[in-house]
């Protein structure tokens, strides 16, 4: 039986409740929104919340002022990203199978019928590679879209009617692997590394590079302006390479600090502000509530900072930038907040499947959730919920998602004692194929990623058993975990055609590079090898790291000492047979293919 394209179920009166969990309060299951959710956006008008999931071919349209909900069929199998804009009333949608950019129109009504969603707009924008988020211009003209294993932004163009212009985006190259993006005045688009710290600003008529930061910091969770005051907040981790993961260290927070940060555009762009001083950091976490992986913001217009803390599933309310926050406990994962016209506050909360709604001022307190919250019931989905959770952190300061950030990594140093002790940090590793590259740790000391992981849960994150309650005994997260890790696999996008990648993939050989990163076992093999260099400690020996997702790396070998691919050619220390410029760029073209 054919899945019918709308479903109505009324949402019970908004009314203040101080618990999450009244059963009476939820929609019914079978009005489940999108199973994970990707993201949202709202119509102030008529507090119309348009609501999108990874893996869900229809968005679901929820009305809080007619206390109703509509799950509607789309064109693409999974969003990445949605906006709202209110004049000319269409809706831009970012889909991920096939990656496309697409809108359609939307007329208001107290209903939800046939001739709410108006057909889809004839044009459709195809992407070179998966969409991570869209940003629509001040003047309407423009969409940024920006793809993080392209490396790349896309510019689409959108007529009056707030449709696509031009099927063919104008694509641009980035210099980091972007993943949010911020529309800003004049037709610019402030664009956030996925991994680290980087920051862009990007002029959306010529497409040019207007400034760029790299900032020592990493995981840009969320991005807001503050069109009042001329003010970009970002939320953000820094990771100390000098701190331990001892008890001690986290419980200060000196390893990791959870952070939302200000900066002005004009200091942006001024190039006599150096980038360590940039940004106006706002720790958020303490002892006791260490505050992980803070994501999206909104800054209200009385100045509020609202941050969702998706580690912790919390959300933070600061009334003031150097006040204390009042936190609110909500469903899992919650990645971003709007604020409503009416006072209200919403969070997605990403991996229940949920939204909350809070009031703006005074105490905040949970009105109402939205959705039934998704059932966990297989080891990949439980180990997912505690890959993305601080629970598994003393006091919540820290998730697996910290470091290896959507299963990757920022390339910064960490000193987790992963070779047996501390005064050594090594380079966090990508996660990405992790299942099928051991032994594991830079020694190659852990014969079975189970292993790897206990040690992780007990010596570096230190948490406790009250802490993981909810997520079971160390063996069954343990297993959970390596669940969820196997499905790590690298993203796919489109391939080069390059001939110089073949000359490469030769050379590769000839070199014999392939004895250590041998194709058979994803570019590694599962020994270790003395290769001319050692750590703090006089270790020498390492197990060569998988080479496959190089493109994405940012730094290479145990220590992080080569910054850049041509570095590491020019200077590899176990190097046989130097090669001349024209050899070391078709090898460098084999190596990022991979």
């Amino acid at each position: 039986m054919q899945r019918p394209r709308y479903r109505f179920a009324l949402i019970c009166v908004l009314t203040t409740m101080s618990t999450v969990h009244c059963a009476d309060r939820r929609l019914s299951a079978q009005d489940q929104l999108p199973q994970r959710l990707s993201s949202f956006t709202k119509n102030d008008e008529t507090q119309t919340l348009f609501v999108g999931g990874y893996e869900s071919n229809f968005l679901s349209v929820v009305s809080l002022k007619t206390k109703a909900i509509a799950n509607v069929s789309v064109e693409a199998s999974g969003i990445a990203d949605l906006k709202f804009l209110e004049r000319p009333r269409s809706l831009i949608i970012a889909g991920i199978g096939p990656p496309s950019v697409f809108s359609y129109s939307w007329t208001d009504s107290e209903a939800f019928d046939q001739s709410t969603l108006a057909t889809r707009s004839d044009k459709v924008a195809t992407l070179p590679g998966t969409p991570a988020s869209v940003a629509v211009s001040d003047s309407g003209k423009v969409a940024c879209v920006t793809m993080t294993w392209e490396h790349s932004a896309a510019l689409v163009a959108l007529n009056d009617a707030g449709h696509i212009e031009s099927v063919e985006p104008q694509i641009v190259p980035l210099p980091f692997p972007p993943k949010k993006v911020l529309a800003l005045p004049n037709d610019q688009f402030l664009i956030a590394d996925a991994f680290g710290g980087n920051l862009l600003l990007l002029d959306g008529n010529s497409g040019e590079i207007v400034h760029r930061r790299q900032l020592a910091i990493h995981h840009i969770g969320g991005i807001s302006f503050d069109d009042s005051r001329g003010k970009v907040f970002i939320t953000h981790q820094r990771l100390s390479s000098i701190a331990e993961t001892s008890f001690d260290d986290i419980h200060w927070g000196t390893l990791m600090q959870n952070c939302v940060s200000s900066f002005t555009l004009e200091s942006f762009a001024d190039s006599q502000v150096p980038d360590s001083r940039l940004l106006k950091i706002r720790q958020l976490g303490d002892v006791g509530n260490g505050a992980a992986d803070p994501a999206g913001l909104t800054v209200t217009k009385s100045g509020s900072i609202i941050v969702a803390l998706s580690g912790t599933n919390q959300i933070a309310f600061l009334l003031r930038y150097s006040e204390s926050p009042t936190i609110v406990d909500v469903d899992s994962v919650p990645t971003d907040v709007l604020v409503l016209e009416n006072d209200r506050v919403v969070s997605l909360n990403s991996l229940s499947a949920t939204l909350t709604v809070f009031p703006l001022f005074h105490s905040p307190k949970i009105e109402a959730t939205i959705g039934e919250p998704r059932k966990l019931e297989t080891p990949q989905l439980k180990g997912e919920a505690a890959f993305y959770s601080a629970k598994l952190s003393h006091d919540g300061w820290m998730s697996c998602n910290s470091c290896h950030i959507d299963g990757h990594s920022p390339d910064l140093l960490a000193d987790t004692l992963g070779d047996g002790r501390h005064e050594s940090p090594k380079r966090i590793p990508s996660l990405f194929h992790v299942h099928d590259t051991g032994p594991w740790s830079w020694t190659g000391n852990k014969p079975s990623l189970d292993d790897q992981i206990r040690q992780t849960l007990v010596t570096t994150m230190h948490g406790d058993e009250a802490s993981r309650a909810t997520l079971g005994s160390v063996d069954s997260i343990t297993q959970d975990l390596v669940a969820y890790m196997s499905s790590l696999k690298l993203p796919t996008r489109s391939k080069p055609t390059d001939p110089d990648i073949e000359h490469g993939k030769s050379l590769f050989e000839r070199q014999k590079c392939s004895q250590c990163h041998s194709p058979e076992h994803h570019f590694t093999t599962p020994e270790t090898y003395d290769v001319g260099v050692s750590d703090e400690q006089g270790t020498r020996k390492f197990n060569p790291p998988s080479l496959l997702g190089l493109k994405h790396r940012r730094a290479y070998f145990h220590d992080a000492r080569f910054k850049s691919m041509d570095d590491l050619l020019k200077n590899h220390p176990d190097q046989k047979n130097p090669l001349n410029e024209t050899e070391m760029g078709q090898l460098k073209a084999f190596l990022l293919s991979l």
